[in-house]
């Protein structure tokens, strides 16, 4: 079995991905767990529900406004575009 001694831009972008998103999943469980205890695994699926929660609201949001912006364009429709602003400031 050969190897190819060399990496691609593709390969390296998946690597830093990879261990990004791996590193956080095992670090953020591991504090938890030092905080919170056995307790940790109800803390992480009440997040997981509210992440849902918030996707869900935001498919509903995306369908019912649809212009380009994210939460901008949802608050600027429903408000104005002061509090548009300020929810796209707080939140990118």
């Amino acid at each position: 079995m050969d190897f190819k001694p060399d990496l691609t831009l593709f390969d390296m972008i998946n690597i830093v991905i990879g261990s990004v998103i791996g590193a956080d999943i095992y670090i953020a469980s591991a504090l938890t767990a030092g905080h919170v205890g056995p307790l940790s695994i109800i803390v992480w699926v009440i997040a997981g529900c509210i992440a849902t929660v918030i996707a869900i609201i935001f498919a509903y949001c995306s369908y019912y406004v649809p212009r380009v912006g994210g939460p901008f364009a949802y608050v600027s429709q429903a408000f104005n575009n002061f509090f548009g602003f300020l929810t796209g400031w707080s939140c990118g």
